[in-house]
């Protein structure tokens, strides 16, 4: 048995695909951080006719979901029937006690009454999973993602050798990966950006 890979096309310089969960592609091409064209399944999004200017996104599942500049949440997905919808999941607050930050990729953070907590932007910050550790006292790294109802940090030693994961609360997995970027590509964690 063996493999046979043909080359269909190149993708244009600064073009990202991404790929959801059931395998419906997702391409965003850009210029200096403004995208100027998103195509889901094959279906351009309508960002300029809806006065959408794109910060941050990126895939969950079978959506894409995106942070836009004036700071609202959007959610677009591919429905059967092969038609686009795009819709506002919710405007991220940011107005004290309660502020919303954004932290990587999907991941937000909020406090209340003196905690933090995380959560995906697609979620309700009412329903985000605490920090329970003081991040100064324990340097983790990076907030990467939420799996299993765990948050997952990423931390960086230069001189480290391979990959090792420990629960440093019951909230939270901290992975230590080497900072070097040869062994990071041997040992990336497949996670959202």
């Amino acid at each position: 048995m063996s493999l046979v890979f043909t080359l269909d096309e190149f993708a244009p310089k600064n073009t990202v695909t991404l790929y959801t969960a059931d395998d419906t592609s997702f391409i965003m091409a850009y210029t200096n951080e403004n995208t100027v064209h998103c195509e889901f399944g094959g279906q351009k999004l309508p960002l300029e006719q809806w006065g959408i200017d794109l910060k941050h996104g990126n895939i969950f599942e079978n959506a894409y979901y995106f942070l836009t500049q004036s700071n609202e949440i959007w959610k677009a997905e591919l429905l059967p029937s092969r038609e686009l919808r795009m819709g506002l999941v919710r405007t991220v607050r940011a107005m004290f006690p309660e502020e919303e930050a954004y932290e990587r990729g999907l991941m937000f953070s909020t406090v209340r009454d003196g905690r933090k907590y995380a959560y995906l932007l697609c979620d309700d910050p009412n329903d985000g999973i605490e920090v329970d550790v003081d991040e100064e006292e324990e340097d983790m790294g990076e907030l990467l993602f939420i799996h299993r109802h765990k948050l997952i940090y990423r931390k960086k030693v230069n001189g480290f050798q391979g990959v090792s994961a420990r629960n440093v609360s019951k909230n939270i997995i901290c992975i230590t990966t080497s900072a070097s970027r040869s062994t990071e590509a041997k040992t990336r964690i497949n996670t959202p950006h």
